[in-house]
């Protein structure tokens, strides 16, 4: 509508310009006014848009002051104020009432003396009726819901009836009253539950919630965890964990206090600065945040850590093989205050999600001198405690019957390297060291929480010496218990095991011949990866040694130690081959190299691309029988040799290239320009296990057409390892000696390189722990690998050698490196989830890729090595299981292979939707991680978000992720407006060419309900408790929602129960217990417990309970003279405004004009409610001690701040004046029991100031002081 003047004509035009003929003739716009969707015409008519009479005589026709609009209204409030058309003359100017814009009517038939205009669904308005005279604050129904009455004679001496409510009177939480002077109530502590809007709800919830809290300092004793704190070390006879330190310590936790009226939050692993408000507990969104943080902990260790994580690196946690575990740390504790004491009623969770990998080496005597394992220690998981308070002590408790289990580590071992390679050494099996921690709800004494530590798994290890074997149980565990608080440690249940067995104790064991399968071509199964397993044969000689080799024209070989039924045992082995066949893709049934009747053992093939080579330790006597010594067979080993004819497809020139009677041991071989070099140790006191005696480094080659060995170098210390192999050009020869003589001890291992026609110089002298040494390849650059205590280094030049696994990653591992099209690929058995598996590790310029698994089983792999040609990867190795008995360990060894080309492989984990974003209509978020799994870089793979067939969103990864890496992403997506809770998505990665698409979906039920408690304590005009409860529903679910309420807590006596209803999605409910209904309900402990709960399943339920104390009053003194309001009240600070003269305080009185009477005594205060004030006796009341740590700062902006620490108490005074006897300029200040700091403003510059605190205590109208703290004084400078 649009109203037109002329000098001839006043019209109202419609929205197509059209005069509507039914609106008679306007006269001016001082006098017609268009608001909202209706015409207010001067003769006191409101018509429509379309001419039609809404109402006749609404309001008092021709008047000036007819309307006041509401500033920046916009469609917030329908709200119009109008003068009321009256029947008798107006005493006062006018009457005034409100007209609903929206709804056309008027909104009560109240005579309204005076009107403010609405603000958040509330307004003020001033009513005189015959004997009484009221102000009222009314909502959008006309309902008051606040009614302040006053007597005639107090009425007669106010100005409101004169001057009125100013139309700008109301704000958030207070109305501005117009006397001589202007003057701020705050009413937000009394407004009852009867608001009209959902918006006017909202902002009561910012009004009530907006509490002020104190920081309150912890006592002298730092908080500790009863019950959870330990440190104790593990029996040193426990396999790879013995003397290793477990230990929990929180004492370095920040811990943070603040109170609100009878309410005290802590919590825990909060760095919170002095100055910095942003995580106020008493803020509902911290708050909430914090508890539902500990709840995500509790549930999903991925989500949790994002919140409150400040703490990580204070919590402290050891275990076994690492002396530091990364802890990431959340918790809460809420509660109430009863005379100044911290009730029992306590609610809190203490949540601490741990986390470690580390890798060690272990060493045992399994064959009589060290044998090195590669030892994984793990520690994923997350605790979570229920908790309680002691107050006084300073503790933390322990609450309830529960029981909580931390595995620290779980412990899995890898093959170890043996002495000279004569020893082949397996492990089997994993162990956990498991930390119990327990408490009882009936214990009085709640320190009496029991730590238990056990240990449960089974680890066995077999050894073959030669041809001889020994196998035997290191750990079979069930839960046995090492640790107890109760009666400290505990070694009988744990044998020590570790005691190196005798020569005797090795056995030529061959129970496996009679399960030997034959040579297999079409056994398949799944790797648990990409590639599939090919199965050759089964129950295989355990130390079988499979290697493959390949020529550049294709020619693939594979050979290995093989059981030939028809010998005796004890000449039972010998060396077989098998060629592959590229158009079956099968290998061919194996022969054996030479057939002579002696045992054959340790094999090496090699070929530099033209020739094949084979050598091998070949027995010269065929007598052996199954009782056969380690000694005497030792002293027959000699070294043997053959070419692999290419043409033919067998081996030939078979030469024995040493013939004593001495163990010529560990041969080595590499194959350079067509001609092989062989090496190897003899021991001239064929010692193969002391290694006692005089050692020689040998080594032979068929350059000149004919073999030719020679004496490298004689030491009389024992050579554990000898390797041959090409180094700048030439072929080297590398070994390893036993500096002390030692072979109990590692440290002192010293490594010899040098040319074949030269001589050996030791390098690397600055590591300790050298070991597996071998030339391999990297980038076609010919390299020396070796592994030291703190990882696994190579050199090209012998001068400087660089790190390619640091030690938490890798050591003590020898790799196969296999040259391929873009990148090398080092290939080595690790200990997996089960197993033990294959890992690949991607080499390309000078950096090595992350971990990647090739395998996934629940077997022991080991030795795997291979080749790469045509775009494929080929590898072969011994795959074993275990039956790991009380005393003794069985096991069974298959050969198997499997090839693959250089697969692509994206797996989605760890999908997490945030619930809290899902509603029907809105936007969703969730995370998710992408492994790249595959042996190929990865970039423009797409994540898809699905409902059934239905996209609801996308994401484009176009950045390099590299092969072994993780990358978690966030994604938004749509979620449709029908779209129910407990409904399935799922999350898709796409790429083309991903070779696996097993492992490229997850899904998750998604659309929970969520509603939240929020409970404030309020204080009425008589100091009594009550309680504003806020229910809330943020989800996008709507809840049928019961109020419950427990004396005491959780398990106390269930008091009452309502049904709230259906509550929406994005709905408020405000619910008030007054002061009596409180003091029903609590009339025995005092202390209440408020609990909201729905019969649908919700995202969290940290945030659905909350306390008060009830039936008490508060523990805070009133006397704030920082509030300028008649009542007390929680949100003491003025709002806020433009306004002609300064805030009046409540204890001053306004100034008088010549018209007018003086105003209210501040005796008087407005009634609420007919309660009477209740009586208090006047007991005897103790002093409180002396104010402590008292600091001034002197801030910015003429300001002074002044904090001390804070003790349970009634409240505190502040003094400061210019004088230090405080008798000039004096100014004293009463704050509230929780308050430990006060911030004063408009200091005079340049002056100094002197400040003292004193606490007070006191019981109904009784208050006694304690002494003044020690004089401080300071300077105002800025």
């Amino acid at each position: 509508m649009i109203l037109l003047y002329s000098n001839n004509e006043q019209v109202a035009l419609d929205a197509d310009m059209r005069i509507i003929q039914s609106i008679p003739e306007l006269q001016s716009t001082q006098y017609d006014h268009v608001y909202g969707s209706y015409l207010f015409h001067y003769t006191g008519v409101v018509y429509d848009f379309y001419g039609n009479v809404i109402l006749k005589n609404a309001y008092t026709p021709q008047r000036n002051d007819t309307f006041w609009f509401e500033k920046d209204q916009g469609d917030y409030t329908p709200m119009v104020a109008v003068s009321k058309t009256s029947d008798y003359p107006v005493r006062r100017n006018y009457e005034g009432t409100y007209f609903n814009i929206k709804t056309g009517k008027i909104v009560s038939d109240y005579n309204y003396s005076s009107v403010s205009n609405f603000w958040n669904g509330l307004a003020c308005v001033y009513q005189e009726e015959d004997f009484n005279r009221r102000l009222k604050v009314i909502n959008e129904k006309g309902v008051a819901i606040v009614d302040f009455y006053y007597d005639g004679i107090t009425l007669e001496r106010t100005l409101w009836d004169k001057y009125g409510i100013p139309v700008d009177a109301m704000y958030s939480n207070g109305v501005i009253l117009q006397n001589s002077d202007y003057y701020f109530y705050d009413f937000s502590n009394v407004t009852s539950d009867d608001i009209g809007s959902q918006e006017s709800i909202e902002t009561c919830y910012d009004n009530d919630s907006n509490i002020r809290a104190e920081k309150v300092e912890t006592p002298d004793e730092k908080f500790r965890f009863s019950g959870l704190d330990c440190d104790f070390t593990l029996p040193e006879e426990i396999p790879v964990i013995g003397g290793g330190q477990v230990k929990i310590d929180f004492s370095k936790l920040p811990v943070s206090i603040e109170r609100s009226g009878n309410v005290i939050r802590i919590g825990f692993g909060i760095l919170q600065t002095e100055n910095d408000e942003s995580q106020n507990l008493f803020d509902s969104k911290t708050w909430d945040k914090l508890k539902t943080s500990a709840e995500k902990m509790q549930s999903n260790a991925t989500n949790g850590i994002d919140a409150f994580n400040d703490a990580k690196d204070f919590g402290c946690v050891s275990m076994p093989m690492s002396k530091k575990v990364k802890t990431n740390v959340t918790g809460y504790v809420e509660g109430t205050l009863k005379n100044g004491k911290f009730t029992d009623n306590v609610t809190g969770r203490f949540v601490f999600q741990i986390s470690a990998s580390v890798k060690k080496q272990w060493q045992t005597a399994i064959v009589s001198v060290p044998v090195v394992f590669s030892a994984s220690g793990e520690v994923s998981g997350t605790a979570s405690f229920a908790v309680g308070l002691d107050w006084d002590n300073a503790k933390i408790t322990l609450e309830g019957d529960q029981s909580i289990e931390l595995t620290l580590p779980k412990v899995k071992l890898s093959a170890g390297v043996g002495i000279a390679y004569v020893a082949n050494v397996s492990v089997y099996g994993q162990c956990e060291n498991i930390l119990e921690i327990t408490s009882s709800q009936d214990s009085t004494n709640k320190e009496d929480a029991r730590i238990r530590d056990y240990i449960d798994g089974e680890i066995g290890v077999s050894a073959s010496l030669l041809l001889a074997s020994y196998e035997k149980t290191l750990i079979k565990a069930k839960r046995k218990v090492v640790y107890d608080s109760k009666n400290g440690m505990i070694t009988s249940n744990m044998q020590n095991k570790m005691a190196a067995p005798d020569e005797e104790d090795y056995k030529i064991q061959r129970d496996y011949v009679s399960d030997m399968t034959g040579w297999q071509t079409d056994n398949k199964e799944s790797s648990g990866e990409t590639a599939d397993i090919q199965i050759l044969q089964q129950n295989v000689y355990n130390d079988a040694k499979s290697q493959i080799v390949c020529t550049d024209n294709g020619i693939k070989v594979m050979t290995f130690i093989t059981d030939v039924p028809e010998r005796t045992t004890g000449n039972h082995t010998a060396v077989a081959y098998s060629i592959y066949d590229d158009t079956t893709d099968t290998w061919s049934k194996p022969l054996l190299v030479e057939d002579d009747g002696t045992a054959d053992m340790l094999p090496q093939l090699a070929t530099d691309g033209k020739a094949i080579y084979l050598t091998w330790v070949n027995t010269n006597r065929d007598d052996f029988t199954a009782t056969t010594s380690v000694d005497e067979m030792a002293k027959t080993c000699e070294i043997s040799v053959a070419e692999f004819d290419t043409a033919k497809k067998c081996f030939k020139n078979i030469t024995r290239l040493t013939n004593d009677t001495y163990a010529d041991i560990n041969p080595s071989l590499v194959v350079e320009d067509g001609k092989a070099y062989v090496s190897w140790i003899t021991n001239m006191d064929s010692d193969v296990i002391q290694l006692s005696g005089e050692n020689i480094v040998k080594y032979a080659s068929n350059v000149k057409g004919e073999w030719d060995s020679d004496i490298y170098e004689t030491l009389d210390k024992p050579i554990t390892d000898v390797q041959i192999g090409i180094l700048q050009n030439d072929v080297a020869v590398a070994y390893l000696v036993d500096n002390d003589e030692d072979m109990t001890t590692t440290d002192d291992t010293k490594l010899f390189v040098g040319n074949v026609e030269g001589a050996a110089e030791e390098i690397i002298a600055d590591k300790q722990g050298i070991q597996s040494v071998q030339f391999i390849k990297l980038e076609g650059q010919d390299v020396l690998g070796f592994s030291a205590n703190d990882g696994f280094y190579y050199t090209q030049d012998t001068k400087m050698y660089t790190c390619l696994f640091e030690k938490e990653e890798q050591s003590n591992i020898r790799y196969n490196c296999i040259s391929g099209k873009t990148s090398d690929l080092l290939l080595c058995s690790e200990a997996g989830e089960k197993g033990v598996d294959i890992r690949g590790y991607l080499y390309k310029d000078g950096k090595l890729s992350k971990e990647i698994p090739i395998t996934n089983q629940d077997k022991y792999i080991k030795e795997p090595n291979g080749f790469y040609q045509d775009g494929e990867f080929y590898v072969v190795f011994t795959r074993s299981t275990a039956d790991i008995c009380d005393t003794e360990m069985m096991s069974s060894t298959d050969i198997c292979t499997m090839h693959f080309k250089e697969y692509e492989d994206l797996k989605i984990d760890n999908l997490s939707v945030d619930e809290e974003t899902v509603a029907p209509g809105q936007k969703g978020s969730l995370q998710v991680d992408v492994i790249n799994q595959g042996l190929k870089e990865q970039k423009d793979f797409i994540i898809r978000v699905m409902n059934a067939n239905e996209e609801l969103g996308s994401y484009t990864y176009s950045e390099l992720l590299p092969a072994g890496e993780t990358k978690r992403i966030d994604i938004q997506f749509d979620i449709p407006e029908d779209f129910s809770a407990g409904t399935k998505i799922s999350c898709i990665v796409e790429q083309k060419g991903d070779d696996n698409n097993t492992n490229n979906t997850l899904e998750q039920i998604v659309g929970r309900t969520n509603l939240s408690l929020d409970v404030i304590e309020k204080e009425n005009a008589y100091d009594e408790t009550e309680g504003i409860l806020y229910v809330k529903n943020p989800s996008g679910y709507a809840a049928n929602a019961v109020l419950k309420v427990y004396e005491s807590g959780k398990n106390g006596k269930l008091l009452q129960e309502k049904s709230l209803g259906v509550i929406q999605p994005g709905e408020i409910q405000r619910i008030k217990y007054s002061a009596d209904e409180l003091d029903d309900l609590a009339a025995k402990s005092g202390t209440l417990y408020f609990e909201v709960a729905c019969d649908e399943k919700e995202t969290f339920l940290s945030d659905n309970y909350g306390y008060l104390m009830a039936g008490q009053g508060s523990d805070d003194d009133d006397d704030w003279d920082v509030s300028p309001s008649p009542t007390a009240s929680s949100t003491p600070n003025p709002v806020s405004t433009s306004l002609p003269s300064a805030t009046r305080k409540p204890s001053e009185t306004p100034k008088p004009t010549d018209k007018q009477n003086p105003t209210i005594p501040p005796t008087n205060k407005p009634t609420v409610q007919p309660t009477k004030r209740p009586n208090h006796n006047k007991p005897v009341v103790k002093a409180p001690a002396k104010v402590r740590g008292v600091k001034v700062k002197n801030l910015k902006g003429r300001k002074m701040k002044v904090s001390w620490s804070w003790d349970i108490t009634d409240g505190y005074q502040i003094q400061y004046a210019m004088n230090r006897k405080f008798t000039k300029k004096k100014k004293t200040v009463t704050l509230n029991s929780w308050m430990s700091k006060k911030t004063f403003k408009h200091l005079k510059k340049k002056k100094t100031y002197y400040v003292r605190v004193r606490a007070f205590r006191k019981s109904g109208s009784v208050k006694k002081y304690g002494k003044w703290s020690a004089v401080k004084k300071i300077k105002i400078k800025k």
